[in-house]
């Protein structure tokens, strides 16, 4: 990846390394760290000394447009980036508020709804998406919560299911439906709703397989305030969500992570005295695909004819050879029993071994992700085949 910077960008990325260095890699020990990743509670203030570091240099939303905080990076300058905090293991600069939520309502948002755009570049507030519901179909028609409007608020009732961070949200992104099913506005409509009322109740449910916690949301008459529906077609959010878009910008930022993860499992492995030459050998060969994979990454930059969809999956398939791996060289209780703690189930096998160094909770995490995807019922591999047949986002 290095060879491929010109030498502006080479500075850049030294910059991004010496940040990440003094903002992250050096106020913790590495255990500690990887907690913070994890999002494990006791590590809040750590996270939050990171996100104030990340704020003052000016880098929380460098992808939106300078008028609304962002930077004026080009493509390879925010691939950089990303790629360095997934590396390094920083808490998420991308997160579903910053990622998706910040540029919808540049794009389609009103000067009311625009006002929310400050506390989300400062990962003041965090957002959750509310879609999914209980024995429904993700779809347009399958969507049971219900919506009614007054001139002063705007009055919703319905359950939420599988919301993806659901319990530490401060506003859900709401999908809902008009009460009136004589309407000719009855349509599913998407409502931005603050959570911390009387009229919501939230409960915690299993966490993905990747580890993020999900809840359950129960809307009593929850209040939305009259400016709170976002005027955008279903159809086109879900395209945003699903992976069909470039607007997932975490979608191909895999490699420079995966290469760190394999070269230190062979830097371990070189160390063994009773190594199999087979795993070097299968180390090696996963090198070379990782070097491909980084290939893939530059040229979907700057090629639009290569879906980012594609990238992810190869890369997923890779982070499964690096599973693969690990598992063959420490053994199956290297693989931690993933849940709402994300804690190993019987601990490293070898004790020797420093806590992170070789982390298999990232690999299935990014093996698993991306989590809004599942969330909306959905698989890239569909997303992808839609896309190649041409059809429209709505018949997912």
């Amino acid at each position: 990846m290095q060879s491929q910077l010109s030498e502006a960008e080479q500075a850049f990325a030294d910059q991004v390394e010496q940040f990440i260095a003094q903002n992250w890699l050096n106020i913790a020990e590495p255990s500690r760290r990887m907690r913070a990743w994890l999002n494990a509670g006791d590590t809040e203030p750590l996270r939050k000394q990171w996100y104030r570091s990340v704020v003052e240099a000016g880098w929380s939303v460098p992808h939106w447009p300078q008028q609304y905080g962002g930077c004026d990076w080009s493509p390879q300058q925010l691939h950089i980036w990303l790629s360095a905090c997934l590396k390094h293991q920083t808490p998420a600069v991308l997160t579903f508020a910053t990622a998706h939520v910040g540029p919808l309502l540049i794009e389609y948002g009103d000067t009311a709804q625009l006002a929310l755009l400050p506390d989300i570049a400062t990962f003041e507030e965090n957002w959750c998406l509310g879609w999914a519901e209980q024995a429904s179909v993700p779809d347009d028609f399958g969507v049971m919560t219900r919506m009614s409007r007054t001139a002063r608020h705007i009055s919703i009732r319905g359950t939420k299911t599988r919301v993806i961070e659901g319990m530490r949200a401060q506003w859900m992104m709401c999908i809902t439906r008009a009460e009136d099913n004589q309407s000719p506005e009855h349509q599913s409509s998407i409502i931005l709703l603050p959570l911390q009322q009387h009229g919501i109740a939230r409960s915690p449910k299993a966490a993905l397989s990747s580890g993020q916690p999900m809840a359950e949301i129960v809307m009593t008459d929850a209040l939305a305030p009259p400016w709170g529906e976002l005027k955008i077609p279903l159809s086109e959010l879900r395209k945003r969500l699903s992976g069909m878009t470039a607007s997932d910008l975490s979608i191909s930022v895999d490699g420079a992570a995966l290469m760190q993860q394999a070269q230190g499992l062979t830097n371990r492995l070189h160390s063994e005295p009773n190594i199999e030459l087979g795993l070097l050998r299968d180390c090696d060969e996963l090198a070379i695909e990782i070097l491909a994979l980084l290939g893939m990454e530059q040229r979907s930059l700057t090629d639009s004819k290569l879906p980012p969809t594609m990238v992810r999956l190869r890369a997923q398939a890779l982070w499964g050879k690096l599973s693969e791996l690990q598992i063959a060289a420490f053994g199956y209780y290297a693989l931690p029993f993933v849940d709402s703690a994300l804690a190993d189930n019987e601990g490293p096998v070898d004790n020797t071994r420093p806590m992170g160094e070789m982390d298999m909770t990232m690999v299935m995490r990014r093996m698993l992700s991306p989590t809004i995807a599942t969330e909306l019922g959905l698989d890239l591999r569909d997303s992808l085949a839609q896309e190649a047949l041409g059809l429209p986002a709505q018949d997912q």
